[in-house]
């Protein structure tokens, strides 16, 4: 995974897990993270759950 944010391996696994869950790429959820101006992954999972129920509800 080649991300241009330094990710530990906490971030990582997280990240991959959100992924999995989600079924959409990490570079995906990256874009989306830098799309929406977040750095925390709280902030950033509500983003991806607005993102996902928008992307089901069209």
């Amino acid at each position: 995974m080649n991300l241009m944010v330094p990710v530990d391996a906490d971030t990582s696994s997280l990240l991959m897990a959100l992924s999995a869950s989600l079924d959409v790429p990490p570079a995906f959820i990256v874009s989306k993270a830098l799309e929406c101006g977040l750095v925390s992954f709280s902030g950033l999972a509500s983003c991806l759950v607005e993102t996902d129920e928008k992307r089901q509800t069209q």
